[in-house]
Order: structure tokens, then C-alpha cells, then sequence
């Protein structure tokens, strides 16, 4: 399962997800907000609280960085790393490169909006 969210806060449900797909064996990648990049610290404050369980329960995190510095290897040309702090924005769920989900909800309790099924 591949996750683009840009606030991680799973809460007890979430956790027993990763947990459970830990369990059978799932790769789980998730790609959220940095605390450098974020840009709502109280959704920030939440997801930090879960960052060792969800590394223990093997899920795969990575963080978006807020000042590129160098472009190269990031896959941003050097004009739009120019101008200064990013933070992710897309919200986005992959399931066994079938299903995908894109919608403009969080992963914080709230389900997304918009599927379609992969060719």
C-alpha cells in the first residue's frame, strides 16, 4: 500500500490497520509533511506520536523536506526549488496496483472522495 497524506494522524482504527497489514505481510509506504514542512502544527503535533509505533509495526515512512537546497535527485527542476519552503498537499492511497484513491481528505479520520480502478 502506497499513501501520499500530507497530515498523518491514525488514531487506535489507523494503527490497527497498519498493524493487521503488518500482520499479512503488506509493504506499507506512507509519504507525509515533515515537521519543517508542515504548515498545521497541531496536525503535526498528532502524527509525531505515532511515528515510532508505525516504524514498529514496519511501516515504511518518508518526509517531505520544506527546503530542497539542491533539486538534483529530488525530481524538482531548479526554478520551482527556488522559491524557497514546500509542503506536500496531495492526499493519495494505492492498494496492491489496482485501486487507487484521490481525494481531499486527510488521513485523520475521514474517508476519501473520488476511486478509480487502475488499467
Amino acid at each position: 500500500m502506497l499513501m501520499v497524506t500530507p497530515f498523518l494522524i491514525p488514531g487506535n482504527e489507523g494503527m490497527q490497520l497498519f498493524n493487521d497489514l503488518s500482520n499479512r505481510n503488506v509493504r506499507v509506504r506512507i509519504l507525509t509533511n515533515s515537521l519543517e514542512s508542515s504548515t498545521v502544527l497541531i496536525a503535526q503535533s498528532g502524527y509525531m506520536h505515532y511515528r515510532v509505533p508505525l516504524l514498529k509495526d514496519g511501516v515504511e515512512l518518508y518526509e517531505i523536506r520544506s527546503l530542497l537546497g539542491k533539486a538534483r535527485g529530488s525530481g524538482e527542476t531548479v526554478a520551482i526549488s527556488r522559491y524557497g519552503n514546500y509542503s506536500l498537499h496531495a492526499k493519495m492511497f494505492v492498494f496492491d496496483r489496482q485501486r487507487v484513491f484521490i481525494g481531499s481528505m486527510n488521513f485523520d479520520h475521514d474517508p476519501c472522495i473520488l476511486t478509480r480502478k487502475l488499467a
